[in-house]
Formats: structure tokens, C-alpha cells, sequence
């Protein structure tokens, strides 16, 4: 290889190297150069300055040489600049999916505690439709975002859809046994309750609501047993309940039979 052919290689890098970007802003779909290309084109320059590429004259042979380490600098500035905006870039994408996941894990101890407002069907719908969506920001931006970023989002999504799972599995067996034993699917209204030994007063606006139809028992009124969905058994102990007549004729119907 002469001079002249070590000249032209060193023009293609200089060309190769891309422009300087503003970093006012963290851009929405910033993909990165092809770095492994421009390296290997370096790779080959630095090889012809090993095999000692001849030039008419040291000078130009080492105006070449400062030329080309210049150039090279140059590109490793760029490349450092783009790894560190592609970053942000990415950074960004993954905390627009955690955003999105914020509130859709399920908890099962949760409903547990808060036996008498359990987790409804329509907030799992809800809950679904924005981990679906999350999948979908993932799918549309991984190309954009770092291998710690997307996997970070998959398990998140992973382990979420895996708590909406159980939730429905709950559903589905507490569905099963209510046919099992031709219970009707329907809610009866305690409208205000309030309690001596185990005081819960529920204020006007705030309704309180024992699911007959999903596994709740109500004894005589006095007592209610939460039965199902989690197989743990836990007594509310009220008094003074005042039914509504829909919910007394639907107290009356079961409450006796069971």
C-alpha cells in the first residue's frame, strides 16, 4: 500500500465520522452510528501505518499520521457523546413503561386487608389494558433503548401480568364453586354500618359492599365470614345494619340456607 491509497482511506474515515448533535434535547427515536463499521475502517488505516505505507517523504508520512489520530480523536469524542445520548434516550423510554406500570400490579394481600373493598373485575380490565399498552411502548421503542433498559421493563411486565394471573385464576375457581352450588352472581348493599366491639362506620358517601354471590356469608346479619377468594377465613363483626329493601330480600333468601 503507498501513500496515496493510505491518503484515500483516511478521506473515507473522515467521512464516515458523523456530525456533532445538539444535546438540548433528548431525542425521541435517536438511533446511533455505525460504530463498528467506522472502527474497522480505522482498524485498516492503523494497519497500513504498521505495514508501512510508503510516502515520497517523512513529512508526509507524518502529516498523514497526525492527520489520521486527529480524525481518530475526533471519533472517539463522537462516539462517547452518542453512547451517553443514546442513554438518556433510553432512560427516558423505560421510565415512560414504568410510568405506565405504575398502578397495575394486583395484590392479593391487599385484598386480604381490605376484604370489604376488594380489587373489582373493571379495575383488572383497567389494569390490563395499560400493561397491554406498556407492551406495546416496548415493543415500538426497544430498538431505541439499552439491553438493562428493555429487559428491565420485560421482567416488570412479567412479574405484573403474573400477579393479573392469579387474579383471574381466583376468579375462574370462585366462579367453579359458585356453580357448584347454584349461587347466583349478585351484590347486596349494606348501606351504612356501624359497630361496638369492632367499630366501622362508613360515611354518606362511601358504600359498603358484601358479595353474596362471591362467596361472602352473612349470618342472620350479624355476622360476615369472607370465605373466598382466598381461603383465609376472616370475620367483620357489625351491628345496627340497616338493608335497603333489595338488599334485606336478598339477605332474607340466603343468609338462612347456607
Amino acid at each position: 500500500m503507498d501513500g496515496k491509497q493510505l491518503d484515500r482511506l483516511i478521506d473515507q474515515f473522515e467521512e464516515m465520522i458523523p456530525k456533532e448533535r445538539p444535546q438540548l434535547l433528548t431525542e425521541f427515536h435517536f438511533e446511533q452510528s455505525d460504530w463498528k463499521t467506522i472502527w474497522a475502517k480505522a482498524k485498516e488505516i492503523q494497519q497500513g501505518f504498521n505495514a508501512r505505507a510508503h510516502y515520497p517523504t517523512k513529512q508526509l508520512r507524518d502529516r498523514a499520521w497526525q492527520r489520521f489520530n486527529a480524525l481518530r480523536d475526533v471519533a472517539s469524542k463522537r462516539a462517547r457523546q452518542e453512547n451517553e445520548q443514546f442513554r438518556a434516550t433510553s432512560e427516558m423510554h423505560r421510565s415512560a413503561i414504568f410510568y405506565e406500570l405504575k398502578y397495575t400490579r394486583y395484590s392479593r394481600l391487599t385484598d386480604v386487608l381490605f376484604f370489604f373493598d376488594p380489587t373489582t373485575v373493571e379495575e383488572m380490565k383497567a389494569k390490563g389494558r395499560s400493561v397491554r399498552k406498556a407492551k406495546q411502548m416496548l415493543s415500538e421503542r426497544k430498538r431505541y433503548m439499552l439491553g438493562e433498559h428493555k429487559s428491565a421493563c420485560f421482567e416488570l411486565i412479567k412479574e405484573i401480568q403474573e400477579s393479573h394471573d392469579l387474579f383471574w385464576e381466583q376468579k375462574r375457581k370462585a366462579h367453579r364453586e359458585r356453580k357448584a352450588v347454584g349461587i347466583e352472581d349478585r351484590v347486596g348493599i349494606f348501606d351504612e354500618c356501624q359497630g361496638a366491639t369492632h367499630r366501622r362506620v362508613f360515611p354518606d358517601s362511601c358504600e359498603a359492599y358484601v358479595a353474596l354471590g362471591q362467596g361472602y356469608k352473612v349470618d342472620a346479619g350479624i355476622r360476615i365470614h369472607a370465605l373466598d377468594p382466598f381461603e383465609e377465613p376472616v370475620e367483620f363483626v357489625v351491628f345496627a345494619v340497616l338493608f335497603p329493601p333489595e338488599a334485606r330480600a336478598l339477605v332474607d333468601h340466603h343468609a338462612l340456607g347456607w
